[in-house]
């Protein structure tokens, strides 16, 4: 009786160890499957008002093009209205060749502007941002924007995801 007690408990032990095992290798696969999806958004040196801009980006994974990705979006706004995303435009992209996700755009005011990519290939989830600067900038709002995004990443390192006034 008592052999078959200490057998029964051995067992469970063992099914519950490998059980542990396996959940864990399942975790380091997905964490390390993760980290290979890279997006590199391309913009043109320089956007003027009112005319057709294409915008790009480049998916790799493991350094091999993506050319089957579930998602491809494009998210523009005007950097005057923040970190917050006010008024963001979403445009799906189209996969032109060897990884390379294509949208056309046209911006009807200078000024500064965020493009953010959300990219998502199975369970990989990228969202790379890059600034623009469209037409005419003055120094004086380069510098506001810039600063605004400083005090939005300073922010966010120390733990303070929330607004700053």
């Amino acid at each position: 009786m008592i052999k078959k007690v200490a057998v029964s408990i051995m067992l469970a032990f063992v099914l519950v160890s490998s059980a542990a095992c396996t959940a864990s290798t399942d975790t380091q696969k997905k964490q390390h499957v993760s980290s290979q999806l890279n997006a590199e958004i391309i913009t043109p040196e320089s956007i003027a008002l009112k005319q057709e801009t294409v915008l790009q980006v480049r998916l790799t994974d493991h350094n091999e093009p993506v050319t089957k990705a579930d998602l491809v979006q494009f998210e523009i706004w005007d950097a005057k209205k923040g970190q917050g995303k006010e008024g963001s435009q979403m445009i799906p992209a189209q996969h032109e060749k060897d990884g390379l996700y294509t949208v056309t755009t046209t911006f009807d005011q200078n000024g500064v502007y965020f493009v953010q990519t959300h990219v998502s290939v199975g369970e990989q989830h990228v969202m790379p941002k890059k600034q623009l600067i469209v037409g005419e900038v003055s120094a004086e709002e380069l510098k506001a924007v810039q600063e605004e995004m400083l005090k939005h990443e300073q922010g966010a390192s120390e733990g303070h995801g929330g607004h700053h006034h």
